[in-house]
């Protein structure tokens, strides 16, 4: 009878430990821990493998006086020393021979009136040897002749008066003796030139009033 009892309540207890299995609520699901919390840690990691730790003061101090950064004295004096090598190679510095810009204008002047000295001097000679044809020269060219004379001995006064007698030497100072034996050439150069013009003038008078070239 008893074990008839205990096993009845071996069976309800069975049952009733079931019944509290099967009702009883679920239990709350454990948290999951956040999966970007190890990889932030992860990437801290990464950022700070890739970045060392700045070295101590005294180090940094110390490669800093090693290299003299761009405003330093030593960079400013490197560039002075070229700023000075442009400059004694620009356009606007001291010309070779060390003669002022005033004096180099005035000797590329004077050697302009040389050359148009030379082209006068020229057709000079052209004329000249027309007339030495003489009296094989018909008299339409020596009336040509005669023009080329005439504006010849115009372009020989402007040349001499308002070019050659334009430069001023007295107002020069690195090159005034040069630009001074330069003047005095050409002006002598435009006294001959113009005592032939004046010869062949005369000369070309003379064989026209002939009546030369007939």
């Amino acid at each position: 009878m008893m074990s008839r009892f205990a096993s009845f309540f071996g069976r309800g207890a069975g049952n009733e430990g079931e019944n509290e299995q099967t009702h009883a609520p679920a239990p709350a699901p454990a948290p999951v821990p956040h999966q970007q919390q190890p990889h932030r840690h992860h990437s801290q990691q990464q950022a700070s493998h890739r970045q060392p730790a700045p070295p101590p003061q005294g180090k940094a101090s110390a490669s800093t006086g090693n290299r003299p950064r761009s405003g330093s004295s030593g960079n400013s004096g490197s560039s002075r020393h070229k700023t000075g090598k442009r400059r004694g190679t620009s356009k606007t510095g001291p010309p070779a021979g060390g003669l002022s810009p005033r004096s180099v204008s005035a000797l590329a002047k004077l050697e302009d009136f040389a050359h148009d000295a030379d082209a006068l001097e020229k057709l000079l000679a052209g004329v000249e040897l027309c007339l030495q044809d003489y009296p094989r020269t018909p008299r339409a060219r020596l009336l040509e002749a005669k023009d080329q004379i005439a504006q010849m001995n115009g372009n020989l006064e402007k040349l001499q008066y308002n070019g050659v007698d334009s430069i001023i030497t007295a107002e020069l100072e690195s090159g005034k003796e040069k630009a001074k034996e330069k003047r005095k050439a050409l002006n002598q150069r435009c006294d001959s030139l113009r005592e032939r013009i004046l010869q062949n003038s005369r000369d070309l008078a003379r064989m026209l009033t002939a009546g030369a070239g007939k």
